[in-house]
């Protein structure tokens, strides 16, 4: 079992890696010399687990490129390759992988919305959602062609790979800011949503629908209010419960919609040895 966490230092820019259940973490990946760097996202290929694929930006003389590196060995040291041209020359917030065509990959971008793969990243296109920065994506797992790409003016969702895109925003109200977007693996017409009211917002919510988008209701409920949810994760071994990672520790929501969110332990936070661990990605269990 290999699980990746990403060091979100400016300065740093690091990928780590453990195969041990996170007893022990190594490096598998460095900024280039003399550049510091930031990983924007890190998802795995659903279909052939070999690859790896992230968003990055490098920092040098005080200049940011941003950049889309990926590995073909699972992520060790010297797999790790970067792309230029296409998607290589923007920002890359989200990735995500069709769950039965390894081959068809898409990336949420900031300020060009949503670039399209069919070769495994070799080349990119771009889709009709073009002018929005798009921080997450998700992809249903019965119908791999549709996908909902949150972006700072609400969700749009496509249900034919990206051809065309509608807005999805049924009782969101102001909270349009979407931060995260992650769809129930044993039952997909069930999708959360991480959401604030703007950018600059400290304040988040959590929505849920049951009916892939079309409505929207607040689960909110029992989640710290002075302290944001930073991430939403679910388990696809086990989809309940739904985990929110706050700056005040780790909480979980049954999804039978009638209980709040509620604290999985009272001691429960965050603790990297100091370091700031942003999101972290596994094959058979959620960390």
């Amino acid at each position: 079992q290999a699980f990746y966490a990403d060091d979100r230092c400016p300065r740093g820019g690091q990928i780590w890696r453990t195969i041990d259940a996170g007893i022990h973490w190594g490096t598998v990946f460095d900024s280039p010399a003399n550049t510091g760097g930031e990983l924007n996202c890190i998802t795995s290929n659903p279909v052939d687990s070999q690859y790896i694929y992230a968003g990055f930006n490098f920092y040098s003389a005080g200049f940011v490129q941003y950049g889309y590196i990926y590995s073909d060995n699972y992520g060790a040291y010297d797999s790790w390759y970067n792309i230029d041209g296409d998607l290589g020359e923007h920002k890359v917030h989200s990735i995500a992988v069709n769950p039965n065509d390894g081959d068809l990959l898409y990336a949420g971008t900031k300020s060009y919305g949503v670039y399209k793969s069919t070769d495994n990243g070799d080349n990119w296109t771009q889709t009709v959602l073009n002018d929005k920065d798009v921080n997450a994506l998700a992809i249903d797992f019965d119908y791999p062609d549709t996908l909902y790409a949150g972006s700072p003016d609400g969700i749009y969702k496509t249900i034919d790979g990206g051809d065309t895109w509608i807005p999805v925003n049924n009782g969101l109200g102001n909270y349009l800011y979407i931060q995260d977007i992650e769809i129930d693996p044993s039952e997909p017409t069930i999708v959360y949503t991480l959401c604030k009211e703007n950018e600059g917002a400290t304040q988040t919510y959590v929505y849920c629908s049951v009916d892939r988008g079309g409505k929207w209701f607040d689960v909110t409920a029992g989640l710290p209010a002075d302290k944001p949810t930073r991430d939403l994760e679910i388990d696809h071994d086990e989809p309940d419960p739904v985990y929110a990672a706050t700056e005040n520790g780790v909480y979980t929501y049954t999804p039978d919609f009638n209980k709040s969110l509620v604290s999985s332990s009272s001691e429960a936070t965050f603790k990297n040895n100091g370091r700031k661990i942003c999101r972290i990605i596994g094959s058979d269990e959620l960390w």
